[in-house]
């Protein structure tokens, strides 16, 4: 089993039919309608390794909650749903480690495929890392890609100029990797050629 999904949305009409959806799949989900109530699901279910959260909710928002989940609950990776995004609400929670922000209504194939990819690629969210935070179109599409070519064998060559981050998506590809235990090396190919000399692959 991938791994336990928990979907809290105090909206019926959001929880539910998303968890048919990964139900349908063959992904096993749980619904809460507040955060007492997921935290008390999160403490029932070890299993669980995915939220998706409502930013507003009643009683404790959906922000002070992902950052006790991070706090208590680190092996959980975390997905915002919002049918109000705000910027600073997205950049937040992109700070506390969220994974990715979706809007209502929601886009069930990216949700789906951003499910799938996180839990194939057997998330951990409790991995002290620096992550890669942005709200570029550019940048996120990178990382689902990121996401999807992790769990393969296929090598990844990461290109860029000097200072763009290629270090640190190299890190990235590793950690969602199925070689996420053992030791990671990235290294720099010089000596080549002026173009050649801008690649650093990542050794997985």
């Amino acid at each position: 089993m991938l791994g336990r999904i928990l979907i809290v949305d105090d909206e019926v009409e959001v929880g539910l039919p998303l968890a048919k959806l990964f139900r349908s799949e063959g992904m096993e989900c749980e619904c809460a309608a507040s955060a007492k109530e997921a935290h008390s699901t999160l403490v029932r279910n070890p299993d669980i390794r995915l939220v998706f959260l409502d930013v507003r909710m009643p009683g404790t928002d959906g922000i002070s909650f992902l950052k006790k989940v991070k706090e208590e609950f680190r092996r959980c990776g975390s997905i915002m749903i919002s049918a109000y995004p705000a910027l600073p609400d997205t950049v937040q929670a992109m700070k506390l480690g969220a994974t990715n922000f979706f809007s209502k209504p929601l886009d069930l194939e990216r949700i789906l495929a951003e499910a799938r990819g996180l839990l194939g690629a057997g998330i951990d969210a409790g991995r002290d890392d620096r992550g890669i935070i942005s709200l570029d179109p550019a940048i996120m599409k990178m990382k689902k890609r990121l996401i999807t070519a992790a769990p393969t064998s296929a090598p990844v060559i990461i290109t860029g100029e000097s200072g763009t981050g290629k270090e640190l998506v190299a890190e990235q590809l590793h950690r969602f990797g199925d070689r996420r235990n053992g030791p990671s090396r990235a290294i720099l190919e010089t000596g080549l050629t002026p173009e050649r000399g801008k690649m650093q692959k990542a050794w997985r």
